[in-house]
């Protein structure tokens, strides 16, 4: 996959953004400058490490291998010693001759404000200029790097956030507690302490026992609580 990105484009004058591909991302190696060497690489930030552990867990399970093995690749952001458009332009060209490069670009810069967005796809940038990670290439998107990730242990078993993106969401909201969100599952467990509060009991019905009575707790709650605390329970207190 080319670039065929110009001086003319909008892009970070020291950062190109790597996309590896299938078969060598699966190794999770953990690229460092010194791998870079020949463009003047000064280091390196894998953006996809917020995935990294949710494919390790599923890549081998039979219903998730496709999901995650056959479409994961690793994204990574290469910052360059000399900041110049010429020097990115360089380095992109030397990248893409590398076997174990899929696509390599630059990071384009969006102005959130752009008067032009609407007409630029909705992106502030211009259509067909492909990015990786597998992303369509038209529209075309920026690359976003996850920075509120939650220290919850049980966070990278939950392989859904990673495959709707949700860390590159959190970047920009992680809710209201103004918004309402009726749940029809197997029940909640109101005593789970990271529901506490969260919880309006008054809204709550057992449409299989035909009562508004529901027991605190209950073993058959398990999916039900599962999918409330995705949506609301406290997150980042390490529990």
């Amino acid at each position: 996959m080319f670039c065929s990105v110009t001086l003319e484009d909008d892009f970070a004058e020291d950062e190109v953004v790597v996309t590896i591909k299938n078969k060598e991302s699966l190794k999770f190696k953990k690229y460092v400058a010194s791998d870079f060497v020949d463009i003047g690489c000064e280091s390196v930030d894998d953006l996809s490490i917020a995935y990294a552990d949710d494919v390790r867990i599923h890549k081998d399970h039979a219903c998730k291998k496709s999901a995650f093995a056959k479409d994961y690749n690793q994204l990574l952001s290469l910052k360059l010693k000399e900041k110049s458009k010429e020097n990115v332009l360089a380095a992109i060209k030397v990248l893409e001759k590398r076997d174990d490069v899929l696509s390599a670009e630059p990071s384009y810069i969006l102005d959130s404000f752009d008067s032009n967005v609407e007409e630029n796809n909705g992106h502030g940038i211009e259509p067909n200029k492909a990015i990786g990670g597998g992303l369509p290439i038209n529209p075309v998107l920026p690359v976003v790097k996850p920075t509120k990730l939650p220290n919850d242990p049980g966070r990278s078993r939950q392989w859904a956030i990673a495959r709707i993106k949700l860390p590159e969401a959190w970047n920009y909201t992680t809710g209201s507690s103004d918004v309402v969100v009726g749940v029809i599952d197997s029940g909640v467990d109101s005593t789970h302490p990271d529901l506490q509060g969260k919880i309006d009991t008054s809204l709550s019905y057992d449409f299989v026992n035909n009562t508004s009575a529901m027991p605190a707790t209950s073993s058959l709650f398990y999916h039900g609580t599962m999918v409330a605390g995705i949506i609301a329970a406290q997150t980042d207190n390490g529990e």
